[in-house]
């Protein structure tokens, strides 16, 4: 019954922890690993390929998103009404 509370607790744990850093800005995330992590260390290996992909995210932040597409033109022609 212990183990299957440390376990439970864990998880919890676990997936809070992974669902702010999913949430959390990019920028913010950037900041984190850059203060949190040795310099030497997040040169190579898995953590330099995660550094990657988080100033990745970090520098195409906005820009991908639908919200600042171009919109089409409106038409300058009069609305026809019945």
């Amino acid at each position: 019954m212990m183990l299957q509370t440390v376990l439970a607790a864990l998880l919890v744990l676990v997936s809070a922890v992974y669902a702010s850093w999913r949430l959390m800005p990019a920028q913010r995330r950037l900041w984190l690993l850059e203060h949190l992590l040795p310099a030497e260390r997040a040169e190579r290996g898995w953590l330099a390929r995660w550094r990657g992909r988080v100033v990745a995210d970090a520098l195409r932040s906005c820009a991908g998103c639908s919200a600042h597409s171009a919109k089409p033109p409106r038409s300058s022609a009069p609305v026809r009404r019945p």
